[in-house]
């Protein structure tokens, strides 16, 4: 994946300097900081690093983040619905029941996150990794994918419905159920422990 393009002397600043008016920051440091509750259209950080803030109040349409770090930040139940991301790294951070519908998602590292009940119907997956993260129960049916990794993930009960599911390794992850189309198997990765549970659940069949 292509990394995060920073620039080198980064102005400090807080959420609140996005306004109704001009929702757009670029090359800033935002640390410890607290999105204030009100409404934006088209929020936009680019070529910035963000670190344990909180989001979770955020109200909008279309968030936009490029060349960017998210490091310990709450994501939370938040609707990021149709939000775009180029080449950012979330690092440690929450995204517990987030709404990703419709994202879409290029040169991305979701890194060491806790994403259980995470909703990323029909998004579109260009180059995208998960390591280390809690996807439990998490959706991504109907989800478009050029490259796409799951690894050291916890993934119980994660929905790949009308997910292409060809070259997809889930051999170092932790699972005994998913929601799978019997039909797109073909060239799923799996450990034999893994694949009795999906024999199980998807064939009839009892693997002694």
């Amino acid at each position: 994946m292509e990394s995060p393009q920073l620039f080198d002397d980064l102005q400090p600043a807080q959420l609140s300097d996005w306004s109704a008016s001009e929702a757009y920051l670029q090359g800033v440091l935002i640390d410890h900081d607290t999105m204030p509750e009100v409404f934006l259209h088209h929020p936009t950080i680019e070529n910035s690093r963000i670190d344990h803030t909180d989001f979770t109040k955020m109200q909008g349409e279309r968030f936009e983040a490029s060349d960017c770090v998210f490091s310990h930040c709450d994501f939370a139940n938040v609707d990021l619905s149709e939000a775009a991301f180029y080449r950012v790294v979330f690092d440690q951070c929450r995204f517990v029941g987030t709404n990703l519908t419709q994202m879409y998602a290029a040169n991305i590292a979701f890194v060491d996150c806790q994403m259980s009940l995470v909703w990323a119907l029909e998004a579109t997956f260009k180059t995208v990794d998960f390591l280390r993260c809690r996807l439990d129960g998490g959706e991504f049916s109907r989800a478009q994918k050029v490259k796409f990794t799951f690894t050291d993930c916890a993934i119980d009960g994660v929905g790949l419905l009308g997910f292409n599911l060809k070259d997809l390794d889930l051999s170092s992850c932790e699972f005994e159920n998913l929601e799978l189309d019997l039909e797109r198997m073909r060239g799923l990765k799996v450990t034999d422990t893994q694949a009795s549970f999906i024999a199980k659940r998807y064939l009839g069949l009892h693997v002694v």
